[in-house]
């Protein structure tokens, strides 16, 4: 299995939207690590944990990581 790995720095809303329904992860400083599927972009990611709990995360403050089976 090979995995694709993305890293998006302070991407903007059209970056994000090839990663939609897909699990990110978000590094945001001073926030803990929060990982789970990405449900919408505006001015923020929106992320849904698999436990439904939801996060919301600014475009241009937050790292976001995909990764990807090819």
């Amino acid at each position: 299995m090979i995995m694709d790995v993305t890293y998006l720095e302070c991407p903007d809303t059209l970056d994000l939207l090839p990663f939609m329904g897909l699990h990110l992860v978000a590094l945001s400083d001073g926030r803990p690590v929060w990982g789970g599927q990405l449900i919408g972009v505006s001015d923020q990611a929106h992320i849904r944990k698999y436990s439904g709990e939801i996060a919301e995360f600014p475009l241009g403050e937050t790292v976001f990581i995909c990764v990807r089976e090819k």
